[in-house]
């Protein structure tokens, strides 16, 4: 867009004309109405290009500014094509010239703007990198001088989760389940079953699932496998042993499903590393039969409210086993001593008496006002017949005074 001159509408305009155009002059007409319309106005026609700024036919202006021509048509002689040309079209070339000549400038305005853009944001964002990365050091730092628990802390859930993968990587945890727990050694019947079956189908769906989404293939009953089994694992009783330089020697007590054992590691500042701090530990046991069953070994086997060795684990257990048979051996004896006791003379006797005795006891209660059944809630009774109930009704029946 071409902005007007800001000057006078009426300002006084010549008629004479500076330099030479290689038309020989420029032929101007009506120039009062064109200035009072227009303001100060240089319209040129040179041919060829113009050389120096000489070449240009200029009336006595300050600025060559074009404004929009007027509605009616005004004619300059020119070279270029020998014969007359509106004004209107003299316009309208120059504009587009101008247009072409703000559309290059747009462009390469708009290449070299984003790349600056670019640029800056790249380096505010390092330095926002690099000051979050020094709070991140300085923080670490701080732990480690004045907060040890919490530097020790920091590497919990990396701890946790190795020590998920590792502590049944050689079956050490399905061997305690067998010979400890007696686990998985009898097949599965029943709803236990059932069970069983519905789990390894979710499972198996699941995996399904998750090769669709991620756009792999998708297993079938043939090629899927369950994967491993993995225990959760937990860090407890976390605490800052000794320092060391940059850094700080922890202890802790892991615990995986059912194996206690004390851990120890060391956590030190690195810049190096993207969390800032790198963990090693230093001792660790060996997640192994043969490691569990050594006398140096520190892994526990929590059994009961006792925490035992491997094989003292799976002596109790057999001993346990051993005491559960005995003493289900017996109620087993004491059940058929009863049930053979209420099937002779003696028992039909004795069980028709404290029936009787309870009819007795039904009556009286109801000759007094009273009802005789068996709470059903707080607030409600089930009346029930005491020569008719037995079992467990036979136990919770008695007199009850409603409304007192």
């Amino acid at each position: 867009m071409v902005d007007r001159l800001a000057i006078p509408v009426g300002s006084p305009h010549s008629f004479s004309t500076y330099g030479q155009s290689r038309g020989g002059g420029l032929v101007t007409s009506e120039s009062r109405r064109r200035s009072t319309c227009f303001g100060r106005v240089a319209v040129t026609y040179v041919q060829g290009s113009p050389k120096g700024g000489g070449a240009l036919g200029l009336l006595e202006v300050t600025s060559t500014r074009l404004a929009p021509v007027p509605p009616h048509e005004q004619e300059v002689s020119a070279r270029m094509t020998g014969q007359a040309v509106p004004y209107r079209d003299l316009a309208r070339g120059v504009r587009r010239l101008l247009q072409a000549i703000g559309r290059i400038s747009w462009k390469a305005a708009a290449i070299a703007v984003p790349m600056a853009s670019a640029s800056v944001a790249h380096s505010q964002h390092q330095s926002l990198e690099e000051a979050d990365r020094e709070r991140l050091l300085g923080k670490i730092a701080f732990y480690i001088r004045s907060n040890p628990e919490a530097a020790c802390a920091l590497p919990k859930s990396e701890i946790e989760q190795y020590l998920s993968a590792e502590a049944n990587r050689y079956g050490l945890l399905d061997n305690i389940g067998q010979t400890v727990f007696n686990e998985g050694n009898a097949p599965l019947t029943g709803y236990a079953a059932q069970l069983e079956q519905i789990r390894r189908e979710t499972a198996r769906l699941s995996a399904r699932n998750r090769a669709i989404y991620s756009g792999q293939e998708a297993p079938v009953n043939d090629t899927w496998q369950e994967p491993a089994k993995r225990f959760p694992a937990q860090l407890h009783n976390v605490e800052a042993a000794s320092r060391i330089e940059n850094g700080l020697k922890c202890i802790a007590s892991g615990r995986v499903e059912r194996l206690r054992f004390p851990i120890s590691y060391i956590v030190y500042l690195d810049p190096s590393s993207a969390d800032g701090w790198t963990a090693q530990f230093v001792g660790l046991p060996t997640f192994t039969e043969e490691a569990a069953l050594g006398e140096q070994s520190t892994l526990r086997v929590s059994y009961g409210d006792t925490f035992f060795t491997l094989s003292e684990a799976r002596l109790q257990a057999i001993a346990d086993r051993a005491s559960a048979r005995v003493r289900e051996a017996e109620l087993e004896q004491r059940r058929a001593e009863r049930e053979a006791y209420r099937n002779s003379a003696a028992g039909r006797a004795e069980a028709l008496r404290q029936r009787q005795a309870m009819a007795d006891k039904q009556k009286a209660c109801e000759a007094n006002g009273g009802t005789w059944g068996v709470r059903f809630d707080d607030s409600a009774i089930m009346g029930v017949d005491a020569q008719d109930v037995d079992g467990f009704l036979w136990m919770m029946q008695g007199c009850y005074f409603l409304g007192r």
